[in-house]
């Protein structure tokens, strides 16, 4: 039976987006385009928003409210959440530099950013049926709208490089 409580997994949330924000602005200190850099940095700071959200929400609740586990008695809700937050969505764990070379252009970048957008996305819906208030959940909800909007930004922004 899992362990995980709501205060563990909005601190998952939490380093997802800080692991995004290192990622957009440590890709925007290399890229040789403008308006691709301002992008990053927009981005960069979304994250950042994102992740004050989330603080925000772990501050906000009951103490006695977060220390309810959740139940999930197969292991199956912790075990995604743990892998999607791990190393899945924005990993830091290896060289965020790296990972950013390894894209080689600003299609890459991007391409790379979209996906990381999408598991954020995943990993949002499945914390948003474990957040305890209406108040929570309307704020995660809140945050996945705004993913999907950069998912769409980025969307429109790889559609529009030369080919």
């Amino acid at each position: 039976m899992s362990s995980y409580n709501a205060d563990e997994v909005l601190a998952m949330a939490e380093q997802i987006e800080r692991n995004g924000s290192t990622y957009y602005a440590q890709a925007a200190g290399i890229v040789e385009s403008e308006n691709i850099r301002l992008l990053l940095e927009e981005l960069a700071r979304w994250e950042t928003t994102h992740e004050a959200i989330f603080r925000e929400l772990r501050v906000q609740f009951q103490r006695q409210e977060m220390e309810t586990p959740i139940f999930d008695p197969e292991d199956e809700v912790a075990l995604y959440l743990q892998a999607i937050a791990d190393g899945h969505v924005f990993d830091a764990r290896g060289n965020v530099l790296d990972m950013i070379s390894a894209q080689k252009d600003a299609y890459g970048l991007i391409s790379y950013a979209m996906k990381m957008e999408k598991d954020s996305i995943i990993f949002y819906l499945g914390l948003k049926n474990l957040v305890p208030t209406k108040a929570g959940k309307e704020k995660v909800g809140e945050i996945i709208a705004e993913e999907m909007k950069h998912l769409a930004f980025l969307s429109r922004e790889l559609s529009s490089l030369p080919i």
